[in-house]
């Protein structure tokens, strides 16, 4: 990210969008006493780069700040003005192009992802951005760049902030990873990919890439999302009225119950939470991650034969895991 006092503006860099390469360019036409931050273990610059950038590491003033730093960490740091006073921008991408990129960046770099059953386990956002750009479930951002049509639009922004630019970046940070032959069909499930855009609801209110009324008619995902983001930002109140509202919209998904009880567990409310997790297995008996959670809490309330009732249908509908297996075998044992 770039926090540049000089040019009056921030720079989000969101995840898989081109953010390294847009950030490289930037960081080419900072002041001295501007924030940007290093890209993962970077270190100083080659001597022939030195003269270009003016120092001797690409980076500087990182502070408390790391690459992906959001507008969270930027109230907390420097307080809300600058968000006020400051130009705000980011790149954001199409969600199902985005997954992609993200899962063959994912199972080129870390040996637990093989499959996208793993990738989903590890991501369950398909790496949506809007957290790193909002704060209350409302988008700060004065602009969105699109990375498809990335080379305009930082043309745009470059104009506004008078930087130099010449029509197209020349940085190419992190290409060549993604297997281009596939499609999004050809990787997730009908069901995953249903998924990935109810988590993309904010983002999609944004840049418009699908109708919404093919995935989140009555707008309740996009409240569960907006749940989801005041949680990361410990409103926990303002988040449990987020998917209450999600719930009126929508009160025949079993994903929005499912999620109220992870909130109501968070806030210790552990009767309500069980109420929620029994109303979304209603819904839908085949969720395994369901069942788990009232078998954790039935065990914690001491209740054995249900929790071990629970905990067993785990196993049967395939739900067992490496990070829930230990839980499973203390409620079995």
């Amino acid at each position: 990210m770039i926090i540049s006092h000089k040019h009056k503006y921030i720079y989000i860099k969101n995840a898989k969008v081109g953010g390294s390469s847009v950030e490289q360019y930037l960081s080419l036409h900072v002041g001295p006493d501007d924030i940007v931050t290093p890209m993962g273990e970077e270190g100083s610059l080659p001597e022939e780069l030195q003269k270009t950038y003016g120092r001797t590491t690409r980076f500087q003033n990182q502070g408390d700040f790391w690459e992906h730093s959001s507008l969270v960490d930027v109230e907390r740091s420097l307080g809300p003005q600058i968000i006020d006073d400051y130009f705000v921008f980011c790149v954001d991408r199409h969600p199902e192009d985005k997954a992609l990129s993200c899962f063959f960046f994912l199972k080129s770099r870390d040996p637990t992802i093989k499959t996208v059953q793993d990738f989903v386990a590890a991501r369950r956002t398909y790496q949506s951005n809007f957290f790193r750009y909002s704060l209350g479930g409302v988008s700060r951002a004065d602009r969105i760049l699109r990375f498809e049509t990335l080379d305009e639009d930082l043309g745009e922004i470059c104009d506004r902030l008078k930087l130099p630019f010449d029509g197209q970046l020349q940085f190419q940070a992190k290409a060549g990873i993604r297997d281009r032959s596939k499609q999004i069909e050809d990787i997730f499930s009908e069901s995953e990919i249903l998924d990935l855009w109810r988590h993309h609801a904010l983002e999609n209110q944004q840049l418009e890439y699908r109708d919404p009324a093919e995935f989140d008619p009555a707008g309740a995902y996009a409240r569960r999302q907006a749940a989801l983001l005041l949680s990361w930002e410990e409103r926990q109140d303002e988040a449990l009225d987020a998917i209450g509202d999600a719930i009126e919209l929508d009160p025949g998904e079993a994903p929005l119950y499912g999620f109220q009880c992870r909130l109501l567990r968070a806030a210790g409310r552990y009767k309500d939470a069980e109420e929620a997790i029994s109303k979304a297995l209603e819904l839908d008996d085949n969720e395994p991650r369901y069942h788990l959670a009232l078998a954790q809490l039935a065990f914690r309330r001491k209740d054995l034969p249900l929790a071990v009732h629970s905990a067993h249908q785990v196993k049967l509908l395939g739900g067992e895991t490496d990070q829930n297996r230990g839980i499973l075998t203390r409620i079995l044992s």
